[in-house]
């Protein structure tokens, strides 16, 4: 999951041309659950596997 935030700003190449313009940037990155793998998915434990021996609660 991504939030986005959306800004608005005058930018341009220099300070005689400016254009209304849009700046997009990322505040959040979050994972899901997901039951059905798919090829935007990966199994956290494939792509990361635990290092030695695991303690069990």
């Amino acid at each position: 999951m991504l939030k986005f935030g959306l800004q608005g700003a005058n930018i341009g190449p220099s300070d005689d041309s400016y254009i209304p313009s849009a700046v997009v940037g990322v505040t959040e990155i979050g994972l899901a659950k997901t039951d059905k793998p798919s090829n935007l998915s990966v199994n956290a434990k494939d792509v990361s596997p635990a290092k030695g021996r695991q303690k069990k609660s």
